[in-house]
């Protein structure tokens, strides 16, 4: 069975959530400490987002720098920050664009070229955490987080007796996949993955969080 619409993705879900500027105590304590683009984003971020900002030689940084291809695992950046909330994410871009520090955005990780979701000496925002999945009432909806892969999805959608137009190999994230099109076993009658989502929720440069649709800033979507 397949819902009406197949597959709603919310980049980044999170209920009610809205971009705000960071604390000013914060702001000082970051401005006290010594320039060094990435590596003063990183000490900041550790800050304020305790416990989700891990370093080189630590364990979870290890962990986390696993990717599908060799290419991608031997780039290492400065930190690696695992956003919990799209807050998170807004405040690490709040962060990042205040000291000019670039930085990629990981979601399953399977790209097989070097930088395509690491960064040398630069910030990795890895959205593994990010990783709700919601079904709507009537099931003709799925919303669900930018992290997620899609061996943790197809279960629950197995489960609830319907389908979505997905990653034909399962250790792929829904987010990397459906902004690069998307190929299903099912794209030859219902289309790419991409043509199959309702809402993106995106946070952009400046950390506002938007959600973008064929209704509100088609643009972007």
């Amino acid at each position: 069975m397949f819902s009406s619409s197949y597959l709603f993705v919310i980049i980044l879900w999170t209920s009610n959530c809205f971009a705000s500027d960071l604390n000013h105590d914060y702001l000082e304590q970051f401005y006290s400490i010594p320039k060094d683009k990435c590596h003063t984003a990183c000490q900041f971020l550790s800050r304020i987002l305790e416990g989700r900002v891990s370093f080189p030689g630590s364990t979870i940084y290890e962990y986390e720098q696993s990717y599908w291809s060799q290419q991608q695992a031997e780039v290492h950046p400065e930190c690696r920050v695992t956003p919990v909330f799209a807050e998170d994410v807004s405040t690490t871009m709040q962060v990042l664009k205040s000291q000019g520090c670039q930085f990629a955005v990981k979601s399953g990780g399977h790209a097989c070229f070097s930088g395509a979701s690491n960064i040398e000496n630069a910030v990795v925002i890895d959205l593994s955490n990010l990783d709700q999945i919601k079904i709507s009432s009537d099931k003709t909806e799925v919303s669900v987080g930018a992290g997620t892969l899609w061996s943790n999805l197809y279960p629950v959608t197995d489960a609830a007796k319907i389908g979505v137009i997905g990653g034909r190999v399962v250790g792929i994230g829904v987010g990397g996949l459906t902004l690069g099109g998307g190929i299903s076993f099912h794209s030859g009658r219902y289309g790419f993955a991409c043509d199959n989502v309702n809402n993106y929720q995106v946070v952009l440069a400046n950390g506002s969080i938007r959600d973008v649709n064929r209704k509100s800033y088609l643009l972007m979507a």
